[in-house]
């Protein structure tokens, strides 16, 4: 009887170790689709679920939500994006694998692949959380950024002189949204001697009115004109200097 009894408990103390593994709560975060459980702080082996030009950053709690775009023809925006929100959780790092101390050193015009934590929301456009970031490329000089609050969006660069007409049709970088008041702040890599600011409505036809930006020559700040009427508007943005002019291009969608 006591080696029966011996050889039971022998088991059961055999037993209680395996059990308690089966009912473990993994630590790890959330998968990336299609990933393996990989740590907090690396990204996953597998490919990403965006790879695209971040055209917009708005400054959230704990870290920016980025709006992560894949480009079309013409420097124009209409395929897939995403808002990515990356906080101080995410891994993000440089295309050779260097850390960024925070996400906010990620600007619009940036070049990255992203890793979600889980699938996205399934919403047009998606919403999704990073887990991990890479920055592929970064700005190029000539790009134009404008802030309006905590958001930051990218002004795409166009070819030649642009009119009203030739626009208005297409979307063009990312939304920046505005209750119809307040200054928008210009980042050029390079001063210009004057900045000159136009608005036209995206939806209406070639000979609609265009607004006309109130600027301060150098300073770099346009006013948002007082009579917008609350819709989407094709902004043209025109940076003079000694000897050339560049046009960037924008979308301000005014909210009521």
């Amino acid at each position: 009887m006591r080696k029966l009894l011996s050889a039971v408990l022998t088991l059961a103390l055999v037993l209680i170790p395996l059990t308690a593994c089966g009912n473990h709560t993994s630590d790890q975060p959330p998968l990336a689709s299609g990933s393996v459980i990989v740590a907090d702080d690396s990204i996953p082996d597998v490919a990403p679920n965006i790879s695209g030009v971040v055209t917009g950053m708005t400054r959230v709690r704990d870290g920016v939500t980025l709006l992560v775009e894949i480009p079309g023809q013409n420097n124009s925006y209409m395929g897939e994006k995403v808002y990515v929100t990356a906080t101080s959780k995410t891994v993000v790092e440089s295309e050779r694998k260097t850390r960024y101390d925070d996400p906010e050193q990620i600007i619009p015009g940036d070049t990255v692949s992203v890793w979600y934590t889980g699938s996205s929301t399934g919403t047009s456009p998606e919403y999704a959380m990073a887990q991990g970031i890479r920055v592929t490329s970064r700005v190029e000089d000539l790009l134009l950024t404008i802030r309006h609050g905590e958001t930051t969006v990218m002004a795409s660069p166009a070819e030649g002189e642009v009119t009203s007409s030739d626009i208005h049709p297409l979307f063009y970088g990312s939304y920046l949204i505005s209750r119809g008041e307040g200054d928008l702040f210009m980042y050029f890599a390079k001063k210009p001697v004057r900045i000159g600011a136009t608005a036209v409505s995206a939806s209406s036809k070639e000979d609609a009115a265009t607004y006309h930006f109130k600027t301060y020559n150098s300073s770099l700040t346009a006013e948002i004109p007082a009579n917008l009427a609350p819709g989407d508007y094709t902004v043209t943005v025109k940076a003079e200097y000694e000897d050339s002019a560049d046009y960037y291009i924008f979308t301000l969608s005014i909210r009521p």
